[in-house]
């Protein structure tokens, strides 16, 4: 299984469900479809809107199993 690992800097004070939300969205419409099929979140409140961020752009949100940082934010290629 191929793995890109992608990253969006949000501020101390934007780490808030809508903030993190509203801005993964706009990171993930900057990439091509053809790269990701799912995001891997670790179990933060922060992902809470994580509904709304699969129905803006169609991608699964899977959370990390507990004490396993290395599954931390991944985008997954699709085959």
């Amino acid at each position: 299984m191929n793995q890109i690992t992608d990253t969006q800097k949000i501020g101390h004070s934007h780490k808030d469900t809508l903030s993190v939300t509203t801005a993964l969205i706009k990171q993930a419409r900057k990439l091509p479809k053809e790269l990701y099929k799912s995001l891997t979140w670790d179990r933060g409140s922060e992902m809470a809107g994580h509904q709304n961020f699969t129905i803006a752009t169609n991608i699964d949100v899977y959370f990390c199993d507990p004490q396993a940082p290395w599954q931390v934010l991944k985008l997954t290629p699709s085959d």
